[in-house]
């Protein structure tokens, strides 16, 4: 009897044993799994640093593996800049690179804006190019939400070289949602510059 509960008692405790690893390792391929690729959508707030000027924000985000733990990514960001003739919308596209950093990604990206010519037109509109403006450069995190999407901040300055071309620093907050897969084959549009 006393030989049966001992051997019980020790079969109990390997098993608790056993659970407790696997729910650790568990955790642990978690935490070590960065974002899935695919085309993401965000929205959120772009803010002027020095001014404390707020203008939303959203966002296309196509996301992939670039080997190991490195990361790629193609946006195209909206958003509308004041102007004497009123609102222009702006669209700001762009490349980034980034390095997984436990469920998240930490990076950098380089982009340009395109302004559209005219209050309230898109700045792709065929036949009126938009102005386009100075090169962005970004440093990112994306970290996720217990909701299952991701919280992606980024500080933004002028691109070094970008003489007479001022962009005043941004802190742009987004949640990106992934929304399926990523298009093969497919970019999202880049700017058209204006002709001289």
């Amino acid at each position: 009897m006393g030989a049966a509960r001992h051997l019980l008692t020790l079969c109990l405790g390997v098993c608790a044993a056993s659970w407790s690893l696997l729910a650790t390792s568990g955790t642990r391929a978690a935490s070590e799994t960065g974002p899935p690729e695919g085309l993401y959508e965000a929205e959120g707030v772009t803010t002027v640093l020095a001014s404390g000027e707020r203008r939303p924000a959203t966002a296309r985000i196509v996301l992939s593996r670039g080997g190991g733990d490195r990361y790629v990514a193609s946006f195209n960001l909206k958003t509308a800049l004041p102007t004497p003739d009123g609102a222009k919308r702006v669209d700001v596209t762009g490349h980034a690179e980034g390095t997984r950093d436990g469920a998240g990604l930490v990076g950098t990206a380089e982009s340009q804006w395109l302004m559209a010519a005219i209050a309230g037109l898109d700045p792709q509109f065929p036949f009126i190019p938009g102005f386009l403006g100075p090169r962005i450069a970004s440093r990112f995190t994306m970290r996720p939400l217990p909701d299952g999407a991701f919280r992606i901040e980024i500080e933004s300055t002028g691109a070094p070289g970008e003489l007479g071309r001022d962009y005043a620093p941004t802190h742009t907050v987004l949640e990106a949602t992934r929304v399926g897969d990523k298009p093969e084959g497919r970019k999202l549009p880049l700017p058209r510059p204006r002709p001289d």
